[in-house]
């Protein structure tokens, strides 16, 4: 674990960027930069590829979608994940789902699928091991199927392993962390050679559809991937704040 970052992270500094839509462009990428280097600096283990990430899981986890500063700051500033239902609602929703390791990408989908947080672009999914505080209960929503578009064809969405989640998870309850940034706004040098073409072709195509909408559809923005694992020997005094 390193002792400093060249460029310290910053929760107040990333929300304001984010926040600002003028900025975020410039900002996010800087950001995304140094989201990286600070969830190393605490302990997480870094995948450029998460289909590694998810075969070196432990086993069932709660995954759900998060707010990605709700998230840093329990990683970061060591705080507990609680969730609650919104008061406007007066029932339970689904909001997470129960996933394994021999899913792998398929399985995260509804995880993908349950909830609209997202910051600058940023979208976060969490892997959290059961604890006796967290409370689980499949809705009858859950055996209801609904057709998504993937790869430019509909398809089905298993949503069997849908539950709603209450409670507590503490920090040390948190196995991995996936984020989802839009390629444009990800440093390129930390880009594969595969995914800076695919940023290339979507500038190009991008180009041509503003300049002839009508003869050329707007393409589907490319997103990079990152992950990032705790394994269970990796303690909770061992993630220190950046």
């Amino acid at each position: 674990m390193r002792d400093h970052l060249s460029s310290p992270f910053s929760l107040d500094a990333f929300i304001h960027a984010t926040e600002k839509i003028d900025v975020q462009k410039e900002m996010v990428p800087l950001i995304a930069k140094q989201i990286i280097e600070a969830l190393q600096a605490s302990g997480a283990h870094y995948y450029k590829n998460v289909d590694d990430l998810y075969r070196r899981q432990p086993g069932s986890l709660i995954v759900r979608r998060e707010q990605p500063s709700r998230l840093l700051e329990a990683l970061l500033e060591e705080k507990n994940l609680s969730f609650a239902f919104d008061p406007k609602i007066s029932k339970a929703y689904s909001n997470c789902a129960l996933w394994s390791p021999s899913e792998g990408s398929r399985g995260l989908e509804n995880a993908f699928l349950e909830g609209f947080s997202q910051e600058g672009g940023i979208v976060a999914v969490v892997g959290i091991e059961q604890n006796s505080e967290l409370t689980l209960q499949q809705l009858p929503d859950a055996q209801q199927t609904f057709l998504i578009r993937k790869d430019e064809k509909m398809t089905w969405l298993d949503r069997t392993k849908v539950y709603s989640v209450s409670g507590v998870a503490h920090p040390s309850d948190i196995r991995f962390v996936v984020l989802r940034f839009p390629a444009s706004r990800f440093p390129r040098d930390l880009m594969d050679e595969k995914e800076e073409e695919q940023l290339d072709l979507y500038e190009h195509v991008l180009e041509l559809h503003e300049s002839s909408p009508k003869k050329n559809p707007r393409p589907n923005p490319p997103y990079i991937f990152r992950g990032f694992d705790y394994p269970k020997d990796v303690s909770a005094d061992r993630r220190e704040a950046a």
